[in-house]
């Protein structure tokens, strides 16, 4: 592992004599920005290099690895959390939020946490953000805004670039604040793409825990949206379909704010499915059409809309239509919100029992493309039975049949870690199942409680390109080391609402994590990030066997990907911890050089890459005896004094205490260590 000054001189030392070795070989295309793509950069395709996006002093902290990273469309602002205080925070949460942005020639960090009455640590839902970073959510106890409550709980919208304050909601006691510090209580539930309109579930005053209501928040006016057809507020509250399922990007309010979907009740996908329309009228959308029963509104699950709400998806196991026969088996069912057209997508006249639909997988963003598994034998190719989701897209009135998924690798509903394209034409997901023949068993695969899966079965990526049909195993090019995983997260996690990170693009490109050795140039057995586009593999992260690396964000474009690894990729970097970095496509600052002549390479003269012919140095338990295991027990070692902190946070008096000093002492081991391993 390279850590610290005296490992970077080791570090780029090899890679200047790597380079002086490829002086027989043809240079490869000169790029632009070569002079700022020295040592680990310029081993990056598309002219990319390293960019340090959050600062090297991180008050001993590492970037955190669990909260998806939130990109600017333009990849000039990036937002992320932490486990540590810096930045100017003004509170020391249990996790803080932070965003960086690049100008002047570098990258700058602004804590976006709001002041507080006391220290102590909390899970705050300030990683809320706009989609173009301007904006955060905040809640404090403290009046921070004109309305606001002083010891009350309150609830901001923060803007980024003048540090001021809108209240939100404003209530005297204290259930609203504990709701929205905790982990698990995020009221954000969707928004529009410029915030001018926001969905929250707020919890009833009074009531018992878990009824919530659910508030619009348009133009600076709050107003309860579960309203009934008849104007009346439903007593029990109501709940967005999605939240706490796995459906990314359900859209469960329009673009323009104009349209929000939402359920009555609190029994989580099986009460009434509705839409609330420009904050004045709700109409039902899982309303009967069959004749005789006009007026009846069946329970439904939010499958998910359309951008502009023209179009949503849900799932029934009532017959709506005429021509349905779901045989008391959800159905997968289309609304026209225009015409009020209600559609069984899933009617099959060789299933009498129905067709037995699982989940809504994912969504194209006008709605054309709908993923979606189901046991059932749609297309007379699929396999049935009740113990594997056979997976399908629909589009354009046809259904096409995609693979299976097995109960025997507990994936009975499909895949829970996937995404399709925002054209919809391209589905990736993360599947234990092996779904082509190049999927084989490995011994490096053993059954592991955690991933719930199979022995030897190791978890890969999927590609599905429906414009061609094919279905593509990404990762499976390689020894298989590990599990891989596609780069979003497995459910909408609290404060995120379905915001998840761009790991496919609309030109089929997908961004995964794989520890298999699926390149030459990947020499460890670790993490790394990789790309993959029209059968072209790329390595995003250096892959030296120096720290993982995992994938955190990209712009919709591709050119600017954002990954997080304790390894240093510049010289500024000079601590284990995890940081951002930009993989940016004619990128690289010269702030963030340094000087040269200081170091090796550090001009860039010693560019160059691995030879391509190299192979990777085999698997074998004597090469990984020989690397030095002190910088991982460094990182343990931090690990446990985070763990011990997060602990202490919970608890109150002498047990406080006692974790504050073990975590501390544990801290103060790991920079010990960190010292002695550079």
């Amino acid at each position: 592992m390279y850590q610290g000054t005296r490992g970077r001189f080791v570090f780029v030392a090899a890679l200047c004599t790597a380079a002086m070795l490829l002086l027989a070989v043809p240079a490869a295309q000169a790029c632009p920005n070569d002079l700022l793509r020295g040592g680990p950069s310029s081993l990056l395709p598309d002219c990319r290099a390293y960019e340090m996006v959050s600062p090297p002093d991180k008050n001993n902290g590492d970037v955190d690895s669990f909260m998806p990273l939130r990109s600017a469309p333009s990849g000039d602002a990036v937002l992320f959390a932490s486990t540590t205080a810096f930045a100017g925070a003004p509170s020391s949460p249990l996790y803080g939020f932070y965003v960086s942005r690049r100008g002047g020639g570098d990258w700058s960090t602004e804590s976006i946490e709001a002041p507080q009455l006391h220290e102590r640590g909390n899970m705050f839902t300030v990683s809320v953000a706009s989609p173009d970073l301007g904006k955060t959510l905040q809640v404090s106890r403290m009046a921070l805004a004109p309305g606001a409550i002083e010891g009350g709980s309150n609830l901001y919208i923060r803007d980024n670039l003048s540090g001021e304050r809108t209240l939100v909601a404003a209530r005297p006691e204290d259930d609203l604040y504990e709701r929205l510090a905790a982990l698990g209580g995020a009221p954000y539930l969707a928004g529009a793409p410029d915030w001018s309109n926001l969905l929250f579930s707020l919890p009833v005053p009074g009531a018992p825990l878990g009824v919530n209501d659910l508030y619009e928040y348009d133009e600076g006016e709050l107003r309860i949206v579960n309203r009934l057809p008849d104007g009346t507020v439903f007593p029990d509250g109501a709940y967005i379909g999605y939240f706490g399922s796995t459906l990314p990007r359900a859209h469960a309010i329009s673009e323009d704010g104009s349209r929000v979907f939402f359920n009555t009740g609190r029994s989580a996908h099986s009460d009434p499915l509705y839409m609330r329309r420009d904050g004045e009228v709700t109409v039902p959308v899982s309303e009967s059409q069959r004749p005789g029963e006009e007026g009846t509104v069946a329970n439904a699950q939010f499958g998910g809309a359309a951008a502009d709400g023209s179009v949503v998806y849900f799932l029934s196991a009532a017959d709506l239509t005429e021509d349905s026969q779901t045989g008391g088996r959800p159905s997968l069912y289309r609304y026209e919100v225009g015409t009020g057209e209600l559609r069984d997508l899933t009617i099959a006249p060789q299933l009498p029992e129905g067709a037995w639909v699982s989940d809504v997988l994912a969504l194209s963003e006008d709605g054309s493309h709908v993923y979606f598994s189901a046991v059932g034998d749609l297309t007379g190719e699929a396999p049935e039975s009740p113990f594997d989701a056979n997976l399908y897209l629909w589009h354009e009135n046809e259904i096409e049949w995609i693979g299976a998924t097995s109960g025997d690798a507990f994936e009975f509903a499909g895949p829970s870690n996937r995404l399709a394209s925002p054209n919809g034409r391209y589905f990736a997901f993360s599947a234990f199942t092996a779904l082509t023949p190049d999927d084989v068993p490995s011994p490096s695969c053993p059954m592991d409680p955690e991933q719930v899966n199979p022995p030897e079965a190791c978890e890969d990526v999927y590609l599905y390109d429906s414009g061609t049909g094919e279905l593509t195993c990404v990762s499976c090019d390689g020894p298989g080391l590990g599990f891989s995983s596609l780069g979003v997260p497995r459910k909408p996690l609290p404060g995120l609402g379905d915001e998840f990170p761009r790991a496919v693009l609309d030109d089929g490109t997908v961004f995964f994590d794989s520890p298999n050795r699926l390149l030459a140039a990947d020499v460890d057995a670790l993490g790394d990030v990789y790309s993959w586009q029209q059968g072209e593999l790329a390595l995003l992260s250096p892959a030296t066997d120096a720290a993982a690396a995992n994938f955190g964000e990209a712009t919709a474009d591709g050119r600017t990907v954002f990954i997080r690894t304790a390894e240093p990729l510049l010289s500024r970097d000079v601590d284990a911890s995890v940081d951002v970095y930009a993989a940016r496509e004619g990128g690289g600052l010269a702030a963030q050089r340094t000087t040269p002549g200081s170091l090796p390479c550090a001009s860039g003269d010693c560019r160059g890459g691995l030879p391509a012919a190299a192979a990777p140095p085999p698997i074998s338990t004597g090469s990984a005896q020989a690397r030095s295991t002190l910088p991982r027990r460094c990182a343990k070692l931090r690990r446990r004094g985070v763990a011990a902190l997060r602990a202490a946070s919970r608890l109150d008096g002498g047990r406080a205490q006692r974790k504050r000093a073990a975590a501390k002492r544990a801290l103060r081991q790991a920079r010990r260590c960190a010292r002695s391993a550079r």
